[in-house]
């Protein structure tokens, strides 16, 4: 029944459009017939260069053509002026508006008579003649009663410059344009009836569909639920029917490749894993014998220098210049960032290789969190940064003592190191058999895109801290390295450019060491 509906209303609106638009083009039809009118009679006078005209009352002469011989008289004493096209065409227009009440004007954008000014819409036509010269229309109300509006462009011809040829004109331009108003009240009438008709004839239609509907709705239902089913059941025999064969025929052809190339296939296989294998093993010892190496050939002498150097500077080997002394410290200092890197990188490779060797027990995290913040009470003093601690006490943890003070280390320098002034806050609190460590800046801040790559190797973001602040870029991986590897937990961050950051370290009390792929060794 909607649907019904739709459809008369659809068909209605669809009508009753088309007779409103043959009224409209009813309109503009009668419209460009008389302009064509008007105009031979325009082209008619322009082709004799004017005719001579009987002065009277009504036709006296036009001030404003100045041309020779405007006026003459003939032998016999009658006194004529001449008539020029525009002149001619006013006169007509103004007759066929009394007697038929088709009203005409002749304008332009640039007059000679002031008689002929434009109506605001005149005026918009004949700015789009300057555009493109061509008619326009409108369908609008005059003084209470509905017009047609119709105009055209009138195009300089050679005629007409004996008249206008001093307002600048060429042959081809625009001179002005002849507008044109039919009266549409009995085409409207027209319109409004057959439209009255055409939503009877609809409505006697609708309801006599709707009577249609009602007595053969049932059966129009049953036929097309039986054939409806029917044709799903047939549609869905003939796809089950079609996917078990090709599932077969794929199948047949799947065991025939099999059977074809298994064996090849396996021997290929097994020999790559024998192949993979003995490099992986080679690899592998290659890259312990290297951790091992650099452990020991590197941090020995680096340990040497800074142990002989600091010596020197404390002055146990004799007084030494201040310009030495200068030198000695930044050696001293180099030293020290260069066995802190080399530490970083081989503790990276253990991990990476599941070689690190851990040592679980059992202790007060107080202690640890102690020795933490008395490593790093120097550099607070040093930037005059305030500490603030929000920590749980009597906490008794079994994890790896020793990776976890590096953690907290590592965090709580990167705090100190990117922080001009402010506060240090420490919050440790436990929840659900985990601690969560969080430490918080008033430093520089983070921003979103550096966030995504925090926690990536040798990475160090663009700041006015970077020229003097010393870093390897591999503080934060190798804390979130031991977190997930050795201490079974997790690190993240938040932070806000120009309002700090906060690092938070969640591992648990006491961690189920079975679970972890690092080598158990009982030292670390």
């Amino acid at each position: 029944m909607i649907s019904w509906t739709l459809l008369i209303c659809i068909s209605l609106t669809w009508n009753s459009w088309q007779s409103w638009q043959s009224m409209l083009n009813q309109g503009k039809s009668e419209g460009r017939m008389a302009f064509l009118k008007d105009l031979s009679y325009r082209v008619w006078n322009a082709s004799h260069g004017g005719v001579y005209a009987q002065i009277t009352e009504e036709t006296k002469p036009n001030p404003y053509l100045r041309v020779p011989h405007r006026d003459i008289t003939t032998t016999t004493g009658k006194e004529l002026t001449l008539i020029n096209p525009a002149f001619m065409t006013r006169e007509v227009l103004t007759m066929s508006a009394k007697i038929y009440g088709l009203k005409g004007h002749i304008t332009s954008l640039n007059l000679l008579n002031p008689r002929n000014k434009h109506d605001d819409w005149e005026k918009e036509a004949l700015q789009t003649f300057e555009l493109e010269p061509s008619e326009v229309t409108k369908f609008m109300s005059i003084e209470g009663q509905p017009f047609m509006r119709f105009m055209r462009p009138m195009i300089t011809t050679k005629a007409c410059l004996k008249c206008h040829d001093s307002q600048g004109y060429k042959v081809g331009d625009v001179r002005g344009g002849i507008s044109v108003s039919v009266p549409m009240a009995h085409h409207l009438a027209a319109a409004k009836k057959a439209i009255w008709y055409l939503a009877l004839a609809h409505l006697v239609f609708w309801i006599v569909g709707l009577a249609g509907l009602a007595f053969s709705k049932k059966k129009i239902i049953y036929y097309f639920l039986v054939s409806e089913k029917a044709r799903k059941l047939e549609e869905t025999e003939k796809a089950q029917l079609k996917v078990s064969l090709n599932k077969l025929l794929q199948a047949e052809s799947r065991i025939q490749e099999l059977n074809e190339g298994l064996e090849l296939k396996v021997s290929e296989r097994t020999k790559e894993l024998k192949v993979a294998n003995e490099r992986l093993k080679s690899l592998d010892q290659l890259k312990s014998m290297f951790i091992a190496s650099m452990s020991h050939e590197l941090r020995t002498p680096l340990n040497s220098i800074i142990g002989f150097t600091g010596m020197i500077v404390s002055d146990m080997a004799g007084p030494i210049s201040d310009l030495q002394r200068d030198y000695l410290q930044r050696a001293h200092s180099a030293g020290k960032h260069l066995l802190d890197l080399i530490t970083d990188v081989i503790d990276i490779s253990k991990i990476e290789a599941g070689k690190i060797a851990v040592s679980y027990k059992e202790f007060l995290l107080d202690e640890v969190v102690n020795e933490a913040l008395d490593s790093v009470e120097n550099d607070l003093h040093k930037k005059e940064l305030k500490l603030e601690t929000d920590i749980s006490t009597g906490i008794v943890m079994y994890t790896d003592r020793k990776r976890l003070l590096q953690c907290l280390l590592n965090l709580l320098s990167n705090a100190i190191k990117y922080s001009v002034q402010g506060t240090i806050r420490v919050e440790i609190k436990p929840h659900n058999k985990q601690v969560e460590f969080l430490i918080s800046d008033t430093g520089i801040g983070i921003s979103e895109q550096d966030q995504k790559r925090l926690f990536e190797p040798f990475v160090r973001f663009e700041s006015p801290l970077k020229m003097h602040t010393a870093g390897t870029g591999l503080g934060l991986y190798l804390t979130r390295k031991l977190a997930q590897d050795v201490l079974a937990g997790t690190v993240s961050a938040t932070s806000q450019i120009d309002h700090g950051s906060t690092f938070s370290l969640n591992i648990p009390q006491r961690i189920a060491s079975e679970n972890n792929n690092v080598d158990k060794g009982s030292t670390s």
